[in-house]
């Protein structure tokens, strides 16, 4: 019995079909395919992000802030690489986190209850000052809260037997104050970088949009 071998020698076809890469596609045609891919991952991941802790309506920031979402190509005029862009106002806030002041006024405004979220102070016209119990820090906070008001009451009811309809006299009912917004000197909101795709994220992203290409070129 006998045995033979062979050896046989691999022909190196990648090095350079990669070497010719920078012929065959330019920066700009890798960012149109790069770009539009990571901004989408950006969209998705913002309209991902979780209702309101408390079940209060929405104010769709998350949506905003997709719809808010581009890409641009920079690098100068060569190109080299693509910028994915927010442009709504509190997204850094919400990333990094830090201290928040108030400006042009002497306290902030934490709403309170479901009617005052996503508003202002100055868009109700019927609140005042006072001292009320925040059952969340268990202490007395100061807080601007609606104005007690007082409101006529109507009954009317139906007699079972005759059918006929009968109207009681008008009573009175009065409507407590209820508070709307705590106010305090500032707060120190925490970092969030997770309401952004994280870099492996990122990176499967690009390696999906440069599998398109190379296959596009094969």
């Amino acid at each position: 019995m006998s045995i033979g071998a062979r050896v046989t020698t691999e022909v190196d076809t990648a090095t350079p079909w990669l070497a010719g890469l920078p012929s065959r596609i330019t920066t700009h045609e890798m960012a149109a395919q790069l770009g539009p891919g990571c901004a989408r991952l950006m969209q998705g991941h913002f309209r991902a992000q979780g209702a309101n802790k408390r079940g209060w309506p929405s104010t769709e920031f998350w949506s905003r802030a997709a719809d808010a979402t581009n890409w641009i190509e920079g690098g100068g005029e060569g190109g080299g690489f693509v910028d994915i862009d927010c442009n709504q106002i509190g997204i850094r806030q919400q990333i990094y986190g830090g201290d928040i002041r108030p400006v042009n006024a002497k306290a902030l405004t934490i709403p309170a209850a479901p009617e005052a979220y996503g508003k202002t102070a100055g868009e109700f016209n019927d609140l005042k000052f006072g001292f009320e119990f925040d059952p969340q820090t268990g202490t007395m906070r100061p807080c601007l809260k609606s104005s007690e008001s007082t409101l006529a009451v109507k009954v009317k009811w139906k007699r079972s037997k005759t059918g006929a309809t009968r109207e009681a006299k008008q009573s009175k009912q009065t409507v407590g104050a209820q508070v709307m917004f705590w106010l305090c000197g500032g707060v120190t909101q925490k970092p969030h970088p997770d309401v952004v795709p994280s870099d492996e994220d990122f990176g499967a992203a690009m390696d999906t949009a440069m599998g398109a290409i190379l296959r596009r070129l094969d």
